[in-house]
């Protein structure tokens, strides 16, 4: 355990000493969002055109490459800020290695559907980040980045969509007269035109490979797909339930264990110790998933090791936390109050062995399902 002195570090070092609240009081499961009217639309284009093209139809950063200084650029502001029709003709566009091989679903999940973009040509997947999150800037994606959670991209298929139907509902020309002052209120709720997606890869969750797995190879890649794809829910669930995103320790190992859970039917120390560099513990392997959470500046050779004790202590609470709850985290209400339970808390409450008391206590404040409230 971390003494008294390592948990002031810490809480210094996470910078959050309180509760963590929820803007309402949560209740599952959560209604879906009311961009994926948009994206089941997407979903069935593309059963017409393809992937590649459907979703080149609905986000214009996906007609310009991704270049150097793309962001600033007139034509591309013009397009992804006003929706304005990019150059049809243009020589200049993006393109994919593989696009015939990119899969598009809505994916059920704690948080709701969550919309899906799978692309199993790592140098495709890395193109979809840079045009989707980076504004087609060719910044490095890291190669142990397997996963991409986009949010607050505006969509302007559905800024046009809600226009046809908001001039049709009133069905003569004197409507159109009256948009403006309707898209004044519209760009009010960034719910109507943001988009939050997620674009997944393929490949090895972690880097880690297939031996002391207890799985074979091909059993390994299936199993990764699902813990990648469960993990990067678990942040669109938390950025629902909170607001926003904590990009910290405590929330990976949140979302490592929500994807384990869910896609193995149980917590599994070994993986979650293997996925961070500390199966070895005490010894840290080098390239180990902690390493992303060292920070830029990077933190010091002590403060990594209190970080590394902090991840190998937290690893082994949330296994008794895991034990403690085995038969109810089936039932994916209980295990969302859970994942919402423990990215409440500071990341300094990893370290107690009171870890499942205090993620109990969180549970009743944040709110039960609604079958347990009315007993």
């Amino acid at each position: 355990m971390v003494d008294d002195e390592g948990l002031q570090e810490l809480l210094h070092l996470d910078g959050q000493t309180r509760l963590r609240q929820c803007p309402w009081r949560l209740e599952l499961p959560m209604a879906d969002e009311p961009q994926i009217e948009a994206w089941q639309r997407t979903v069935e284009r593309a059963g017409d055109v393809g992937v590649w093209a459907a979703l080149r139809e609905r986000f214009v950063q996906l007609r310009f490459p991704v270049r150097e200084g793309m962001s600033a650029e007139p034509a591309y502001r013009r397009a992804t800020l006003r929706g304005e029709t990019p150059d049809p003709d243009a020589d200049d566009v993006l393109s994919l290695s593989r696009p015939d091989d990119l899969e598009l679903v809505l994916n059920p999940s704690l948080g709701g559907t969550v919309p899906v973009i799978i692309a199993p040509c790592r140098g495709d997947f890395e193109t979809l980040v840079r045009a989707l999150s980076l504004r087609n800037e060719p910044r490095p994606v890291p190669p142990a980045q397997g996963a991409c959670l986009v949010t607050g991209l505006n969509d302007w298929e559905r800024v046009r969509h809600y226009k046809e139907r908001w001039i049709a509902a009133r069905g003569s020309d004197g409507a159109r007269g009256m948009w403006e002052h309707e898209f004044a209120e519209f760009k009010r709720h960034r719910e109507l035109y943001q988009d939050r997606f997620i674009i997944v890869g393929t490949g090895p969750y972690s880097g880690i490979d297939a031996a002391g797995s207890g799985f074979d190879e091909t059993g390994w890649l299936n199993a990764s797909h699902g813990i990648r794809l469960e993990h990067e829910c678990t942040h669109y669930f938390s950025l629902r339930a909170f607001g926003s995103l904590r990009h910290d320790l405590l929330e990976e190992l949140a979302a490592d264990f929500v994807g384990l859970v869910r896609t193995l039917g149980e917590y599994r120390l070994d993986l979650a110790l293997r996925f961070l560099g500390l199966e070895g513990y005490p010894r840290y392997r080098p390239g180990g998933r902690l390493e992303v959470y060292r920070g830029d500046p990077p933190l010091s050779e002590p403060t990594f090791e209190l970080l590394q004790r902090t991840a190998w202590t937290g690893c082994q609470n949330l296994s008794r936390l895991a034990s403690e709850r085995a038969s109810r985290l089936a039932d994916p209400a209980e295990l969302a109050h859970v994942a919402a339970g423990l990215t409440a808390l500071p990341l300094a409450a990893l370290v107690t062995h009171r870890l499942p008391v205090l993620v109990a206590e969180v549970i009743d404040h944040i709110g039960r399902p609604s079958f347990e409230r009315k007993r």
